[in-house]
């Protein structure tokens, strides 16, 4: 004869109205894990991420780009709104300091809807970029 054998033909106890079954979504919590470090996984995926040093576009590049934005503001006169890929530097303030600017490149690509010279920046799908943050504009 087993250790439990005479509790096994039991049936499932019920449950008094003074103590109702817990919902199953406060069990789950009681085993959910614990994070005693607030802030911490945060922390380690900002410092997983690859940080690089800004790079000084090339006179060609620069010329290319200019040639871009010219070819931008003509179509959005004619009533054109042409698709765009920006490719754009997000600083890490954290990380520049004097010697040189740290982050990463992000691109976007949309259709240039406005693109204003006194203020110096394009705005693509509705989201204005400043133009000293873009390093690389192609038509698409």
């Amino acid at each position: 004869m087993g250790k439990y054998d005479d509790i096994l033909a039991m049936s499932r106890p019920t449950y008094s109205a003074k103590h109702p079954p817990m919902a199953r979504a406060d069990r789950a919590k009681q085993f959910m894990p614990f994070a005693s470090l607030r802030g911490f996984d945060d922390v380690i995926d900002d410092r997983q991420t690859l940080r690089v040093s800004r790079r000084q576009p090339s006179e060609d590049e620069r010329e290319t780009m200019d040639d871009c934005l010219r070819r931008i503001g003509e179509a959005l006169s004619e009533g054109v709104r042409p698709e765009v890929s920006l490719l754009l530097f997000e600083r890490d303030t954290a990380r520049s300091d004097e010697t040189g600017e740290w982050g990463r490149y992000r691109e976007i690509t949309g259709r240039a809807e406005k693109l204003r010279l006194t203020e110096w920046d394009l705005r693509v799908n509705g989201v204005h970029y400043p133009l000293s943050r873009i390093d690389g504009i192609r038509l698409l």
